[in-house]
């Protein structure tokens, strides 16, 4: 980055951001990993309801119920690419999904065979159990077993391919304890089967035929600069309210700006979250986009107070965390800390696909788009809990109507979601695109006036200014640069 930044993003990212922003969920993030959606219960029991739910791979699964996941995208080989990892420490075990690309079709027994060699070459003392094509729903796909040792133990390993076009397979890795052997294989039994794939072939069409939608609009708007200048300036203020109770603001500003001699517009954004007690969060997010969409940039960093009565003898206060990202000629840049409170950032590089969009072009879109013209529209995207690029779909649905301290006012639906899964945010609009309502899940955003937000708020944040002031932290250093700054390849891909 060029600079220190400070905030405004896509709306529907913060009211997500709000919704991990907890005490509860604070020491998971200091460990480096997800809250565990449920305890751990008996071993062999699975999460069943609520699944997990993939919107941009278009795929839900049940787990090992206590485990925690890790939602990185990374590459395990070119052509394997790791979506999500559960790991249950107490039993040591441990389920991967991974999205395997070949170079040509192979039926499930030729990826059996594959399979079956590669693993004969890394692992020591393997004795294969079980290696057969099979229907897994109403899929081809395959099951295989093996045994092997490492690390002075013995170890199971079951797979289950899942065939999800003539050269992709999804991938399903569990590795337990070979004591475990018994429920081990009746726990996976039941993930298999638990697996669905969520998308037609009719959505995956109009998936496809909203991405080109989105490419299109993209390379129009990079064509003629001046169809993506914003107002010269813009305040807005905002509630936030979580099952109905406030628990605090966000004021947004928008500016035209020049940064390095590129022409474009700046979002900043700042937000106050009170929680029961003297608990508060403070985020900060800003984001620049030059009007030919070749250079983009973002920070979010935000704060976490936890009084010592709520956790611990000391007050917690730290970075929640912080993360930078630079898109520049295709490439993205981004820098984040790893885990709550770390100290130093890592630094991932992707190649960034065609239909890329950044954060500041999500929160423009409703002032862009033709909001009279009810269209899907989907885009590549960046998603800060994956460090990797999500398919994000955004929809003028039409005409409506919000109710905003007792005034009915008319407005344009929009949608803003992943991949056509549930959840599907909402964002309503005035005809000048400027939000009046946002809603993700139990968290809405409803406009309101700097008035209301001076007179409700100042007292409350010039408190918890002084107390930040008395718990100075130390922003994290930036990553050492080395082969990991490079653009990785193949590009990320859904």
């Amino acid at each position: 980055m060029t600079r220190p930044l400070h905030t405004i993003s896509r709306p529907c990212k913060v009211l997500w951001l709000v919704m991990t922003l907890s005490g509860a969920a604070l020491a998971q993030k200091q460990a480096g990993t997800q809250p565990a959606p449920a305890a751990a219960g008996v071993k062999g029991a699975i999460q069943e309801s609520p699944a997990y739910v993939d919107g941009s791979f278009g795929f839900s699964l049940a787990y090992p119920d206590g485990s925690n996941f890790e939602r990185e995208k990374r590459f395990i080989t070119p052509i394997e690419l790791e979506i999500v990892r559960f790991v249950h420490l107490q039993y040591t075990w441990s389920l991967a999904l991974r999205l395997v690309t070949e170079e040509r079709p192979l039926d499930p027994a030729a990826m059996l065979a594959k399979t079956n060699a590669q693993l004969a070459g890394e692992l020591a003392d393997l004795k294969v159990l079980r290696s057969e094509p099979t229907t897994i729903g109403t899929r081809e796909g395959a099951r295989l077993a093996c045994t092997f040792k490492a690390d002075k133990q013995d170890w199971l390993r079951q797979q289950a391919f899942i065939r999800k076009g003539t050269r992709e397979y999804f991938v399903l890795i569990f590795l337990t304890p070979l004591a475990d052997q018994q429920v081990a294989v009746t726990t996976f039994d039941r993930i298999v089967a638990s697996f669905k794939i969520l998308r037609s072939e009719l959505q995956q069409q109009q998936l496809d035929a909203a991405l080109q939608r989105g490419a299109a609009l993209l390379k129009a708007f990079a064509a003629d600069p001046k169809k993506l200048r914003a107002p010269d300036k813009a305040d807005a203020f905002f509630r936030y309210l979580q099952n109905g109770k406030e628990i605090g603001f966000r004021h947004t500003f928008q500016m035209p700006r020049e940064v390095d001699k590129r022409p474009g517009t700046m979002i900043q954004e700042w937000s106050w979250l009170f929680r029961d007690g003297k608990s508060f969060t403070h985020i900060q997010y800003v984001m620049f986009l030059a009007n030919n969409l070749s250079y983009a940039e973002w920070d979010t960093r935000s704060r976490e107070f936890i009084p010592a009565v709520e956790v611990a003898k000391t007050p917690i206060l730290s970075y929640f965390g912080m993360e930078m990202g630079l898109y520049k000629d295709g490439t993205l840049l981004v820098d984040y800390t790893p885990t709550f409170g770390a100290q130093e950032m890592k630094e991932k590089a992707i190649s960034a696909e065609p239909s890329f969009a950044s954060p500041a072009l999500f929160a423009l879109l409703p002032l862009l788009l033709d909001l009279a013209s009810p269209e899907l529209y989907a885009f590549s995207a960046y998603d800060s809990d994956r460090r990797g690029l999500i398919l994000r779909t955004y929809e003028v649905v039409g005409p409506t109507q919000v109710a905003i301290d007792g005034k009915r006012f008319a407005a344009i639906k929009l949608q803003d979601g992943e991949g056509l899964v549930p959840p599907i945010n909402e964002i309503d609009v005035d005809s000048a695109g400027r939000i009046l309502r946002a809603q993700a899940g139990p968290v809405e955003l409803i406009a309101t006036t700097q008035s209301y937000i001076e007179q409700t708020y100042k007292a409350r944040v010039d408190e918890a200014l002084k107390t930040l002031s008395k718990y100075p932290v130390q922003s994290p250093s930036l990553p050492r640069r080395g082969p990991e700054t490079q653009p990785q390849t193949p590009p990320e891909s859904r």
